[in-house]
């Protein structure tokens, strides 16, 4: 009886826990924008090594974060 009154308990703590209302329309903005701005850090990054790479003779190397996300 009391295993059973357990088991009903953390499985309503554990349901009711599982989708909290942060998600949603109001993060769109927020999350948007730090998506852009990592995108950029991200290619700022990428160039910066690509000039190191050139200095010392290496060859740059691109990759588009579109065929990351793709796959």
């Amino acid at each position: 009886m009391k295993l059973a009154y357990l088991v009903g308990v953390c499985g309503i703590a554990v349901v009711a826990s599982g989708c909290p209302r942060a998600n949603g329309p109001r993060t769109m903005v927020r999350d948007r924008a730090q998506y852009s701005e990592s995108l950029s850090d991200s290619w700022k990054d990428q160039t910066l090594l690509n000039l190191v790479k050139l200095r010392y003779a290496d060859p740059p190397t691109f990759v588009d974060v579109g065929s990351i996300v793709a796959s």
